[in-house]
């Protein structure tokens, strides 16, 4: 087989079976080879809405997908979609398509471009993925081949592989396929093994990284009763979730901030805490808790939170929030005003976004009938 069908082989019996993509002539081989192994490939209006739809796809079915784009416009325009998935730790494999290895020399000759829309797109992509590397033969595919499966199935990374035209059409067999030994993560580091028997906490934060636990350990969070709140990144748990008190965060008035200036005892799991969720004061932010239990698999990321709270109000636990919870008892903390919960009942049929918003819209009909939709905070 070929090189662009070995790498659909690679990902299909991985797990990674839908692409979303925009035909052209350097990817073409690639969609074909979906079709031929009976993958399923979604053509898209526009590439920006492919990474889109892989980030929604992921969200709804809890597998990565694929996307596909051809050369020059293809890339580029599939940028914003690639970092949504890259910001929410949203797997991903991103299929570059890139002219053939002879035109593919603007580089070489400090020139714009050589062949048809040849750009450097794999430090156009670097920014916001985890892995952007140039596939130029079979060899650079063997030595990455692993770190690739491994790190969509379990790291969750966004990884771009730019394949030229001439490479993907390469004869390749099994047994130039090495056993590349994995490089280890250094962000990461290793369990902590620091585990305690019971914890008390009497608010639970969850953040992305929380959003793929097993229905066992979401059980053993619900059977706590402590109430739980959540990121934007982890809002699809809600459902799953029987102590749910909304999303927290600076753009996010309600119930999750008021309990959040009320806690005295919180943990934190899988939520990074950034700007958007914490604000830029961090005294201002669980005002009431001298200490937060604060559990990430990153030790970049626990570095930068320690350096936000300071290392004597965050207790660090760099470990993945599935050991954590496998490995903690918890015990509710009845600090919280028992009250509060009772002020919104999210079990009545009417208590749903689509209601709400009618509302909304019915209430500003008195004023006027224009309304500007804001997708930050600028407005």
């Amino acid at each position: 087989m070929n090189l662009a069908a070995q790498i659909i082989t690679d990902l299909k019996e991985n797990g990674v079976n839908t692409f979303f993509g925009v035909q052209g002539g350097a990817c073409a081989r690639f969609i074909d080879e979906i079709d031929r192994q009976e993958c399923t490939y979604v053509p898209v209006l526009n590439e920006q809405a492919a990474g889109y739809c892989a980030h929604g796809y992921y969200l709804a079915s809890r597998k990565p997908a694929g996307i596909i784009a051809t050369t020059g416009p293809g890339v580029t325009n599939s940028i914003s979609g690639v970092a949504s998935c890259y910001y929410d730790s949203v797997p991903l494999i991103f299929l570059l398509g890139q002219v053939g290895l002879p035109l593919n020399t603007a580089s070489k000759y400090g020139v714009k471009m050589v062949g048809f829309q040849e750009l450097p797109h794999c430090n156009l992509i670097k920014p916001v993925a985890d892995i952007a590397t140039n596939i130029s033969d079979i060899t650079s595919y063997a030595n990455i081949r692993n770190s690739v499966l491994k790190g969509l199935a379990e790291d969750k990374k966004v990884i771009a592989l730019e394949v030229n035209d001439d490479v993907q059409r390469l004869e390749i067999s099994v047994d130039q396929l090495s056993n590349e030994q994995l490089e280890p993560d250094n962000t990461l580091s290793s369990p902590s093994r620091d585990y305690t028997s019971s914890l008390n906490a009497d608010l639970i934060l969850l953040g992305a990284g929380a959003s793929d636990l097993s229905p066992s350990l979401v059980n053993k969070l619900n059977e706590t009763g402590i109430p739980q709140i959540v990121t934007w990144g982890a809002q699809h748990m809600a459902h799953k979730l029987t102590n749910y008190s909304g999303i927290f965060g600076t753009h996010s008035p309600g119930l999750a901030n008021q309990l959040i200036r009320q806690s005295k005892t919180p943990l934190v799991i899988g939520a990074s805490l950034l700007q958007h969720q914490a604000g830029r004061n961090s005294a201002s932010f669980l005002p009431n808790a001298s200490q937060i239990i604060y559990v990430n698999i990153s030790r970049n990321e626990g570095t930068r939170a320690e350096s936000f709270f300071g290392k004597e109000r965050l207790d660090l636990k760099i470990m993945t929030c599935e050991s954590f919870l496998t490995n903690h008892e918890l015990i509710k903390s009845n600090e919280l005003d028992s009250n509060i919960h009772q002020r919104l009942d999210y079990s009545k049929p009417n208590f749903s976004p689509p209601h709400c918003l009618r509302m909304v819209f019915e209430e500003f009909q008195k004023i006027g009938n224009k309304v500007f939709l804001d997708a930050g905070a600028t407005l």
